[in-house]
């Protein structure tokens, strides 16, 4: 009687078992050829750009990041950054009482047309205008600054919600009363105060026309943002809940250099030294 095709079949399937070799169950001895990449470790390991599109409005945003030196404190991540909806985007000219519609670009000390650093940045908006008290002989200047923002080490912006003028002192003078000569998008409001979501921010409460702006993120970290004539500014220092601070010094001019300083160190380390060129 001959043997059924299925019998066979197993019977082959049953030899080549016999002959196949044993496996072991274990991972292979970590070598060059064998290991994986482990974040942080040794010379660490490449990133590829990383990219967000915004189904909402179509706006793509990309991260470039660079592998910055590890400290014994606080790190700050770093990349470059280009982000579609910071190139070109519609605004009111608030320096005319009409709000004018044009087209504006981002442009701060280490932004422009899109392209940035992801060093943290503060910003405010400068307003000044006059006006004609009755019976003065001469118009009175008036000052206020609004539209603060914040830009954090991953290049996220955020509104602060902070504002100020310069008759906070004198709520019964000129400009505080005469409401027809304030420029569009300025409502009187002081707000010294303030932030988005977990992020808080404080300005000091007498006027300044440029005030020193203190930032405290959701994880206990605090940026610290001198006063100074440039409006968009680079914090001084970065100090996480922990004390562990970073310095950052910064050369303004046509082209902004600046670098990261580990103040954890027993000596002054070069950290990251950028030059940027709006």
């Amino acid at each position: 009687m001959r043997p059924s095709s299925s019998f066979l079949l197993i019977l082959l399937l049953a030899f080549l078992t016999l002959l196949s070799p044993v496996c072991l169950a274990q991972l292979p001895p970590v070598s060059s050829t064998t290991s994986t990449p482990i974040p942080g470790a040794g010379h660490d390991y490449l990133n590829g750009p990383a990219e967000s599109v915004n189904p909402a409005n179509g706006s793509a945003s990309i991260r470039i990041p660079v592998i910055m030196p590890p400290s014994r404190g606080i790190t700050l991540p770093f990349s470059f950054a280009y982000d579609s909806n910071g190139a070109n985007w519609l605004l009111l000219d608030n320096t005319l009482t009409t709000g004018t519609g044009q087209w504006g670009t981002i442009s701060t000390v280490a932004s422009q047309g899109g392209w940035s650093n992801t060093v943290p940045i503060a910003s405010a908006k400068s307003q000044n205008w006059t006006t004609l008290p009755d019976g003065a002989p001469k118009p009175v200047n008036c000052y206020s600054l609004i539209n603060f923002q914040f830009q954090d080490a991953s290049g996220n912006r955020h509104n602060l919600n902070l504002s100020n003028y310069s008759f906070v002192s004198n709520p019964n003078g000129a400009c505080a009363t005469d409401t027809w000569d304030w420029p569009y998008y300025f409502t009187g409001q002081v707000a010294t105060q303030g932030g988005e979501g977990p992020i808080l921010a404080t300005i000091p409460t007498n006027w300044s026309s440029t005030p020193t702006v203190t930032v405290t993120d959701g994880g206990g970290t605090t940026l610290v943002f001198p006063g100074g004539g440039n409006l968009s500014r680079l914090p001084t220092t970065v100090t996480d809940r922990s004390g562990n601070t970073i310095t950052i010094n910064t050369t303004y001019g046509q082209s902004t250099v600046f670098s990261y300083v580990d103040t954890a160190w027993p000596y002054r380390s070069p950290g990251l030294r950028l030059r940027s060129e709006p």
